[in-house]
């Protein structure tokens, strides 16, 4: 491994966020970014509008015509989805105000009787044991 490494990205990170040209809005510290990220990331990107992180380069440079991807925090009012649900495992009706997207696979898991290896979020209080 390289010593320098983590520096050396945190400078061009740096360099790049700063470039209008490019589509990254913010670069988050390891400290800042906490559950969004996988832990042995050193940093996490969030990208503006129409831009998304992929392979290549280009995705910072040009604006993409698709309309999904990742490359943007929760709390942006535009990531916000409905969230559906019904059945007879689902014990709860009615609004559950905005949900931590980490807790759907968690919330279907334990609706479908799998158990997931690490979920990133506990299961959302609706789901019924089978």
């Amino acid at each position: 491994k390289d010593a320098w490494a983590p520096e050396r990205a945190a400078v061009i990170l740096d360099n790049l966020e700063r470039d209008p040209q490019n589509g990254i809005l913010h670069v988050f510290s390891k400290g800042q970014f906490a559950r969004r990220a996988h832990p042995d990331a050193a940093f996490a990107i969030s990208m503006r509008k129409t831009f998304y992180t992929g392979g290549g380069h280009d995705v910072l440079l040009e604006p993409e015509s698709l309309k999904g991807g990742h490359g943007f925090e929760p709390e942006r009012p535009e990531m916000l989805a409905a969230l559906i649900l019904s059945g007879p495992a689902v014990g709860r009706r009615g609004s559950l105000g905005v949900v931590d997207t980490s807790s759907v696979a968690s919330t279907l898991g334990r609706i479908l009787g799998v158990r997931l290896p690490e979920p990133a979020a506990p299961p959302l209080s609706i789901a019924r044991n089978p």
